[in-house]
Order: structure tokens, then C-alpha cells, then sequence
């Protein structure tokens, strides 16, 4: 059986031969995927707190697509944030006990409760639990697309 190791020089020397696009198209991979395990760790800790995280309000969204990903344009990083609804943030954090004084277009005698959110700290809880990973992982997603994309060309010379 054929062994072939592949160290890192071996890998940065194969990236050095690559052109712009391709240095970014690889970089890009790298941080969308290294992001995306902690956006699907974000998915899974807001599942097990809240009931029917795809149900779509009256705009359309739903809290899943809530949670997204940002590359940065330098390609030097990339965001998961939880503001693309606006709803998230109430999970997150928590509320305070919240009343209502009015009830349509008349004052009422006396404040009506209406509820609080206990705060489930859904995405801090997901930082914590897959920050070594998502750092461990860039490496090899680097690794791996340079070598797809190394396969790739070779092929078609």
C-alpha cells in the first residue's frame, strides 16, 4: 500500500503557486467553514431553548436564518453574529418583567403582566463550546482546499 504525506511546507509551497483568486477563493472556504461549526453549534443550543426556532413571523424571517455569518472583505476573519432578527437578542439576554398599562385605546386601572424572558445565553454557551475547534479546524480546511484545488488544476493541464 502507497503512503503519501503531505507536511505543512509542502502545503505552502503548493499555496504559493496559486494566484490571487485563488489564494482568496481558498482563504474564503476556510473561514465559511470554520465559522459555520459555530453557527451549526448556535442552531443546536437555541433548538434546545426555544420551540419552533423556523416558524416564519410577519416579515418572513425565522430565527434560524437569524444567525449568519460574515467574512470580512481583507478575507482576515470572518463574523458569526445573531443580529439578523432582531428576537435573538431577547433569548439571549433575557428581559425584564414587562406590563402594559393600555389595553387597545383605554387605560387600564391597574398594570397588566405580560411576561419575561429568562436569559439562555444560547450563542455565549456555543463560543465556549466549539472555540478550540473552530481554530483547530482552519488549519485542515486550508490544508484540504488547497489540495482540492491543487488536484484540480493539475488535471486539466
Amino acid at each position: 500500500m502507497d503512503e503519501v504525506t503531505i507536511t505543512k511546507d509542502d502545503i505552502l509551497k503548493l499555496f504559493n503557486e496559486f494566484d490571487e483568486k485563488l489564494r482568496k477563493r481558498t482563504f474564503r472556504t476556510a473561514l465559511r467553514k470554520s465559522a459555520s461549526i459555530l453557527r451549526n453549534q448556535t442552531i443546536k443550543n437555541l433548538k434546545a431553548n426555544v420551540n419552533h426556532i423556523d416558524r416564519k413571523d410577519r416579515w418572513g424571517n425565522t430565527l434560524r436564518k437569524g444567525i449568519g455569518i460574515k467574512i470580512f472583505k481583507n478575507l482576515m476573519g470572518a463574523t458569526v453574529h445573531i443580529l439578523g432578527n432582531f428576537k435573538l437578542k431577547f433569548f439571549e439576554l433575557g428581559t425584564k418583567s414587562r406590563y402594559t398599562k393600555t389595553l387597545g385605546h383605554r387605560k387600564l386601572r391597574k398594570p397588566r403582566y405580560t411576561g419575561r424572558i429568562d436569559a439562555t445565553h444560547f450563542f455565549q454557551s456555543a463560543k465556549d463550546q466549539t472555540e478550540t475547534q473552530v481554530f483547530g479546524s482552519l488549519d485542515d480546511v486550508i490544508s484540504q482546499s488547497v489540495k482540492k484545488i491543487n488536484d484540480k488544476y493539475k488535471s486539466k493541464q
